[in-house]
């Protein structure tokens, strides 16, 4: 007879694995490799502000009023000259940061992350 693992009783003849031997192996892997929950949270968290944004830049715009922040046509000329109409350090910089934030979240899914 089988063992299932609520305790009840299969067909008799046929052999399945122990159930606590898997399930003792889940417990061991989810003790040892770290969560990617904040990992998530900052991505979604930043996509939800951007969107949040979008939006609200869309609605003025639809009613009449001015931009909020940023006028949608003076930003993609501005976008359009760079690098000329900013610093170097600044472009550096920026870019740094865009490529910490990048390897951040390849790393956390990519590497499996010991506790």
């Amino acid at each position: 007879m089988t063992q299932l693992r609520d305790g009840a009783s299969g067909a008799a003849g046929t052999a399945v694995p122990a159930a606590p031997d898997a399930f003792r192996e889940s417990l061991i892997r989810r003790e040892l490799h770290s969560s990617r929950a904040v990992a998530s949270i900052i991505a979604a968290f930043l996509l939800a502000a951007l969107c949040l944004y979008l939006l609200l830049e869309v609605v003025l715009r639809a009613i009449g009023q001015p931009p909020w922040l940023l006028d949608h046509g003076g930003f993609a000329a501005w976008l359009h000259q760079l690098p000329g109409n900013v610093s170097p350090l600044i472009l550096g910089t920026s870019g740094l940061l865009v490529l910490l934030a990048g390897l951040f979240f390849f790393l956390q899914a990519v590497l499996p992350g010991r506790l």
